[in-house]
């Protein structure tokens, strides 16, 4: 399975990944990420949460989206996210 991993503090990547699974080019979506250096001072909910309410808000279906537990290094969100993907 392929899959990309991004690190921003931007919700456009919510957008463009729920863009991607309303094309039929992305079987599900996974969000990780908490509130890191940067957006801890930008947001109060973790962006994992807010990217899957955006995502869902544009159609995909809730059983579609996985939300990680919330980490705040992206090296260190990578590893669950491998796993989660592989399942």
């Amino acid at each position: 399975m392929r899959f990309w991993s991004f690190a921003v503090t931007t919700k456009a990547v919510a957008r463009r990944g729920a863009e991607l699974f309303l094309q039929e080019l992305a079987p599900l979506l996974i969000f990780a990420g908490g509130l890191g250096a940067i957006t801890r001072h930008l947001w109060r909910e973790p962006e994992a949460h807010q990217f899957a309410a955006i995502a869902v808000a544009m159609g995909v279906p809730e059983d579609r989206v996985l939300v990680e537990k919330p980490i705040d290094e992206t090296r260190v969100e990578k590893r669950p996210v491998h796993e989660t993907a592989a399942r």
